[in-house]
């Protein structure tokens, strides 16, 4: 409800590809997304959807346009370029560890994902960030999205979520 709720606070949801390709999972995992708000962030590894194949790909945009979620695809860096154009994902996450900030050819690289991403209406998301200097680099190349030290493991009580929430956007 609070995601709902708040612009800047998402419900995301891992998803694995492989309910896309085991015969009777795609019916299980359709009840289970049914049941989340609409706007709701589904992560699903890029690799994983990949080899998973174009149906389960067309299966997946399927559910995600009936009920209205919104696609993250994780761990993009694996794959070529080609292979996650087609996806037209809502986000994709870049794993930080992955870049040299150090190397000029990592900012141009990021600023053509970037330049597309924007064309495309995605936006790009960081993991892993663990230095300031990278923040920096990332803030200053446009990221829209970058998790960090502030980004929470799985909690069991949401209101110990939102009381951080709430007290590093004050």
């Amino acid at each position: 409800e609070d995601a709902s709720t708040t612009e800047r606070l998402r419900f995301a949801v891992q998803v694995s590809a492989k309910w896309l390709t085991v015969k009777g999972k795609k019916d299980v995992l359709k009840e289970l997304l049914s049941a989340l708000p609409a706007e709701t962030v589904i992560i699903v590894d890029a690799v994983s959807l990949a080899m998973a194949g174009q149906d389960a790909f067309n299966d997946l945009k399927e559910l995600l346009t009936e009920y209205k979620l919104k696609l993250l695809l994780d761990n993009v860096e694996y794959l070529n370029f080609i292979q996650f154009v087609g996806y037209h994902a809502d986000y994709i996450r870049f794993d930080a560890r992955f870049f040299d900030t150090k190397d000029e050819s990592y900012e141009k690289a990021f600023k053509f994902v970037k330049d597309y991403a924007k064309t495309i209406n995605t936006r790009l998301v960081i993991k892993n960030i663990g230095s300031k200097e990278k923040k920096l680099f990332f803030a200053n190349q446009g990221a829209d999205v970058m998790e960090g030290s502030h980004v929470y493991g799985v909690k069991r009580q949401l209101s110990t979520i939102l009381a951080d929430f709430k007290m590093q956007s004050v």
